[in-house]
C-alpha cells in the first residue's frame, strides 16, 4: 500500500503541474489501471498465502 500512496502522490503533483486536460485524463487512467493491477496482485498473493497456510485433509 506504500507504493500505491507514493504513486498517487506523484500523480497528484503532476496533475497540478500539467494543466493540459488530455494529459490529466491520461494520468488518471494510468493511476486507475496501476491501482487495479496492484490490488489484483495483492489479493492474489494474499489468497495464495492463506491457501498454503490453511490445514486441509485429503478425503
Amino acid at each position: 500500500m506504500l507504493f500505491q500512496a507514493i504513486l498517487y502522490s506523484a500523480i497528484k503533483i503532476l496533475l497540478q503541474v500539467i494543466p493540459n486536460k488530455a494529459t490529466q485524463v491520461l494520468l488518471q487512467i494510468t493511476l486507475y489501471v496501476a491501482t487495479q493491477a496492484l490490488l489484483q496482485v495483492t489479493s492474489y498473493r494474499t489468497t495464495q498465502a492463506l491457501l498454503q497456510t490453511t490445514p486441509y485433509r485429503a478425503t
